[in-house]
């Protein structure tokens, strides 16, 4: 999808880095992250890394990606799952 065509029906028409919510009852509850959490006794810090969608303006197909995957990495190889 970042190349700018959808793998699935080929169409170059692509919404790129859509922000994307959850629903609530209301309407929008909360954001999608990715999230890494750090273990400390009982207490946990969190890494969490906003997703962002590439949506196919054809057929609908979406693809999500980390807005900082550099920062998820990082604590991934740091051994925090």
């Amino acid at each position: 999808m970042r190349s700018g065509t959808c793998p699935k029906c080929g169409s170059t028409e692509i919404l790129e880095n859509v922000g994307v919510n959850t629903l609530g009852e209301g309407g929008p509850a909360g954001r999608i992250a990715f999230r890494l959490e750090e273990t400390f006794g009982f207490l946990k810090k969190a890494t969490r890394v906003e997703a962002k969608a590439w949506i196919c303006g054809a057929c609908g197909y979406s693809e999500l990606y980390a807005a900082e995957p550099q920062e998820l990495a990082e604590r991934w190889r740091a051994g925090d799952r």
